[in-house]
């Protein structure tokens, strides 16, 4: 039976190399019809990224106007305390200050959020304006080599981020290294 499995391991080998070199002669002999996909599967990317980046500008907009509303909230509270002291009411006087208390330890979480939010915005404009001048450079030029046409994108959107980053990190280095060799970009 071993035999028999070597055999059959050998013959999917060939039939997926087969197969493989077949999707390469296809890709070599239609270059026009790749790079139109490249430019649709760079246009979705372009989508879903001025997506994530909407959902990360109202998170930092919602976590902007709850600090606002947390500072306004503990200026009234002492305002408040001062008055409830005033009518003899330190019951109430020290509700308020409990609820400062507890604003004052939820206010540092709503900052780092925000710091979070910021970066996350910051990252992704980036991103989107890296991939932007990558679709707007696959526009322009002529028909891309195979080599440089990207593999499809797995479709969970931290992936897609995740593929981007290390896309854009390719490109900074390849910039780097043609400085560093004296050749113009790339």
């Amino acid at each position: 039976m071993s035999e028999t499995e070597s055999v059959k391991d050998r013959l999917a080998r060939v039939a997926a190399g087969s197969v493989h070199a077949l999707l390469d002669a296809l890709e070599s002999h239609a270059p026009d019809a790749m790079k139109a996909q490249v430019l649709r599967e760079a246009a979705q990317a372009v989508d879903e990224l001025r997506h994530a980046l909407g959902r990360a500008t109202a998170q930092r907009h919602d976590a902007q106007q709850r600090h606002a509303n947390l500072n306004r909230e503990h200026e009234a509270l002492t305002t408040q305390a001062e008055l409830a002291l005033s009518e003899q009411r330190d019951d109430l006087a020290r509700a308020a200050l409990a609820r400062q208390i507890d604003i004052e330890a939820e206010l540092p979480l709503v900052e780092s959020q925000l710091a979070s939010l910021t970066r996350q915005e910051r990252e992704l404009s980036g991103m989107l304006n890296a991939l932007m001048q990558r679709q707007r450079e696959l526009q322009t030029s002529a028909v891309m080599p195979p080599a440089a046409m990207p593999t499809k994108t797995s479709s969970s959107p931290e992936a897609q981020l995740q593929e981007l980053k290390t896309l854009m990190r390719e490109q900074q280095l390849a910039e780097r290294l043609a400085r560093l060799k004296g050749d113009p970009q790339p």
